[in-house]
């Protein structure tokens, strides 16, 4: 938990949530002071975030007095990865509902944990993967209510879907499918009458609408208005950078359409790939085929996961939404994938267990090897399993955005301090390629930081960078031109032979050894 450093939002993410914390305190008559500068809510450039996680996290600070970086951010990994394992739980419910065969459930379990990119998140990225825990949730609570149609499973639900939304707007999708999903069961299978249903339809309306305007302190004075504001500027985010992408530079407000698809294709491991394009194709073939010989109840939760993975992507590509990092804001769709991929695992099992020959041990075989395959990624490469790329990618560096997100400047960092520290009398400067090298500085102790001094400007001694070439000191064209600060590679950290952060000696006054 300790060993990632810190990320690009998680300082913008805490300031959201002092800015809600102002002003609920100005709200309630509550004098709270701050030891920083906060904005007022409604001048505050990110009033448009939710704070469902950041809000509580201020609260935690205050009562435990929690007053360093060090400190406040590590409390918010914990904070993530607890949703994430709280959502991996609800998963595990979902696929119980499924599933009889317990072997099943583990190995889809097993998906959902071992993907190496959405398991790095989980410690430490607060909207992404906050997002995907109350998406897995909502998967749960959306089909126990398709399973019992009742007041009570209604009304969860809704509460799920509030969280969700909270979480980022993106998550809007889910209560909009459900809609569409509880219709569609009342209209062809009529568990009810219409009466029921419709009461029930209220009241996991009402739910969602209530909680989500409670849970969000901007929308508590003009709850429609400041909410389709919100939308708006999430919808067509306004970043104008650039994202690099099979080796292309691209407007991230001008994204072609298969930009999040080729980021699945790349950076999912290929197993999970092939078994959940054969539990899409299955539901697909189910669905046509009106699946008599199954209860309706498996062909709904088939089609829920397909529509809840495919629907999202759909969306962004139809909207022109504005997206960068990769597919972290799709993150979510992570879930009903796995849930595809436990389907496939399943049918893929049957098939081949009809074979006589040693051949129906192929499957379990090659998913027992592509399980162990990720464990292994994980354990070698851990802080910095959140750089999987899979073998599709091909050459990854300079090709594609590789550790944007920044967590990996603490490690670099710790080693940076025990090589300057060869020379314990003299105090070195490093210029950091962008903000999260500032960052993760704050986080180091003394005994971390050694005698090194990490800046944004002036002279300096070293240059460390996480290799973003579409943004700050970072420029591709520089380093392959063999730039100043590339010119003497000092040291660098690698994940399966591709750079992910790197540390460069701008001076020549000093030697240093390097293990």
């Amino acid at each position: 938990m300790l060993d990632f450093g810190v990320t690009w939002d998680e300082d913008v993410q805490r300031m959201h949530g002092l800015v809600s914390s102002k002003y609920i305190s100005n709200l309630i008559g509550y004098d709270c002071t701050f030891s920083e500068s906060v904005d007022d809510l409604h001048e505050h450039i990110g009033r448009h975030y939710g704070v469902l996680t950041q809000l509580p996290a201020i609260v935690i600070e205050r009562l435990f007095d929690i007053n360093t970086p060090y400190g406040y951010y590590y409390l918010r990994h914990y904070i993530i990865f607890g949703l994430y394992c709280l959502g991996l739980l609800f998963f595990i419910k979902s696929l119980q509902l499924r599933f009889t065969n317990p072997v099943i459930v583990f190995c889809g379990a097993l998906v959902f944990i071992l993907s190496p990119r959405i398991l790095g998140h989980a410690f430490f990225n607060p909207k992404d993967i906050t997002l995907l825990a109350f998406y897995a949730i909502g998967l749960f609570t959306h089909l126990q209510y398709i399973k019992n149609p009742n007041l009570k499973s209604a009304f969860w639900h809704g509460l799920v879907c509030a969280l969700a939304i909270n979480a980022r707007i993106t998550g809007l999708v889910l209560p909009v499918l459900s809609f569409v999903f509880f219709t569609i069961d009342y209209l062809v299978y009529r568990k009810t009458n219409f009466n029921k249903w419709l009461l029930q339809i209220l009241v996991f309306t009402s739910s969602f609408i209530v909680f989500t305007i409670a849970l969000w302190p901007y929308l508590w004075e003009n709850p429609w208005a400041n909410f389709w504001e919100a939308f708006e500027i999430m919808k067509i985010f306004k970043w104008d950078g650039d994202v690099l992408i099979w080796n292309e530079f691209i407007k991230a407000s001008k994204l072609p359409w298969y930009y999040i698809p080729s980021w699945i294709l790349i950076s999912v491991p290929p197993v999970y790939l092939l078994l959940g394009f054969l539990g899409g194709v299955l539901t697909l073939y189910r669905f046509v085929q009106t699946l008599k010989h199954k209860t309706h109840f498996f062909l709904l939760t088939d089609l829920t996961m397909g529509a809840f993975f495919i629907a999202p992507i759909c969306a962004v590509i139809i909207l022109n939404s504005t997206l960068y990092d990769g597919w972290r804001h799709l993150f979510f769709v992570y879930a009903p994938l796995a849930f595809l991929a436990a389907i496939g695992i399943e049918k893929a099992i049957q098939i081949f267990n009809r074979l006589k020959s040693r051949a129906r041990y192929l499957i379990p075989i090659v998913i027992g090897i592509q399980f162990l395959l990720m464990l292994g990624f994980i354990v070698k490469y851990h802080p910095h399993q959140h750089t999987y790329f899979n073998p599709i990618a091909g050459n990854v560096f300079t090709r594609f955005d590789v550790e944007y997100w920044g967590a990996s400047y603490k490690d670099a960092m710790i080693k940076l301090g025990e090589i300057a520290n060869q020379h314990p009398d003299n105090e070195f400067y490093c210029l950091v390629a962008n903000w999260p090298g500032l960052m993760n500085s704050e986080i180091l102790s003394t005994d971390e930081r050694k005698n090194v001094k990490y800046i944004a400007k002036g002279d300096y001694h070293f240059y460390i960078t996480n290799y973003r070439f579409t943004y700050g000191f970072d420029k591709r064209d520089k380093f392959l031109d063999g730039h100043r600060h590339y010119s003497n590679l000092l040291f660098n950290i690698k994940v399966r032979g591709v750079p992910v952060i790197g540390v460069y000696q701008i001076t020549d006054q000093f030697e240093f050894e390097v293990d």
